[in-house]
């Protein structure tokens, strides 16, 4: 189980086949503006009323805390050709 700590909700605890099955959902809208818009949008649901885990999963795909600082570098994920080293 991953976990989402906020400040208005305490712990989070999101099954790990749910936040893979939002990133892939993250993966297929295609354009940055859509899935940070969803993103967005699951931080504003988390924010503004009761806990979900389904929003808490969208949170933890899109490699955001509840703060909307990123989890990790976006290098550290294997996306295309951003992974191999530049040239020269």
């Amino acid at each position: 189980m991953l976990t989402l700590t906020t400040t208005e909700h305490g712990e989070i605890h999101v099954h790990h086949r749910q936040v893979t099955r939002m990133a892939d959902r993250l993966w297929r809208f295609g354009s940055p503006e859509r899935r940070t818009a969803y993103v967005e949008k699951a931080r504003r649901r988390l924010a503004a009323g009761p806990a979900r885990p389904s929003d808490a999963a969208i949170v933890l795909a899109g490699g955001f805390d509840h703060a909307g600082q990123p989890l990790m570098h976006p290098d550290d994920l294997v996306t295309g050709t951003t992974n191999f080293p530049p040239p020269g």
